[in-house]
């Protein structure tokens, strides 16, 4: 007489669960492994070098706290600005009128920061992005997310590297505000995966948000 070991339903649910995300994320990957070495011969010959880049900054933004932008925007256009390519720092806001007029005057109008701001959201960051690409002046731009902190050996850096073409691609890393072993273990991987990630779609020739 032949005997069947039954599964029960509920773990083969929390299975896959566990499991169909991980497949997904390695079919991903390997998409951009393979799209990696088809491309990178072609984006070599296809690189634009100009002797001489300017660079802007573009903060886009949507429902942050006034005070945090104007903190990290004072920080990095002081930051930003002293570098020998960067030109201005633009913050792209889809708030409210009254948003952009309460943030236009805590910042004040001794900086070199201009504020773009689009009456509706059309599209979200992507779409913001998209039309304010219409207004740079800039060879090439840089995106910053609004608690972003560059330094400025990463500008100079980034600003050395225009004459390269292309994409400048800055990792993002962890962080954590008490170092136990788990905070390390996790940031550890976590920086592992990102600097990974963004290798391969810069080999990719994918455009990457910073």
């Amino acid at each position: 007489m032949e005997s069947y070991t039954a599964i029960p339903l509920l773990s083969t649910i929390a299975m896959l669960l566990v499991v169909f995300p991980i497949l997904l994320l390695l079919l991903y990957e390997t998409l951009i492994l393979a799209i990696a070495n088809r491309r990178r011969n072609k984006a070599n010959n296809n690189i634009h070098r100009a002797s001489r880049g300017t660079l802007e900054a573009v903060v886009p933004i949507y429902s942050e706290p006034i005070e945090l932008v104007v903190e990290k925007t004072r920080r990095n256009s002081a930051v930003l600005l002293t570098s020998p390519c960067f030109t201005r720092l633009t913050i792209l806001s889809d708030d409210s009128s009254d948003y952009v007029r309460n943030l236009a005057e805590a910042l004040g109008y001794d900086l070199p920061i201009s504020i773009f701001h689009r009456p509706d959201r059309r599209g979200g960051r992507t779409g913001a992005l998209d039309d304010y690409l219409k207004n740079v002046t800039a060879t090439h731009f840089l995106i910053l997310d609004v608690d972003a902190e560059p330094t400025l050996e990463i500008a100079t850096k980034i600003c050395t590297g225009l004459q390269n073409g292309g994409a400048s691609v800055i990792p993002w890393e962890g962080y954590f505000t008490r170092g136990t072993r788990l905070a390390h273990a996790v940031k550890f991987f976590t920086d592992f995966g990102s600097d990974l990630l963004y290798r391969m779609r810069s080999q990719a020739g994918l455009f990457v948000f910073l």
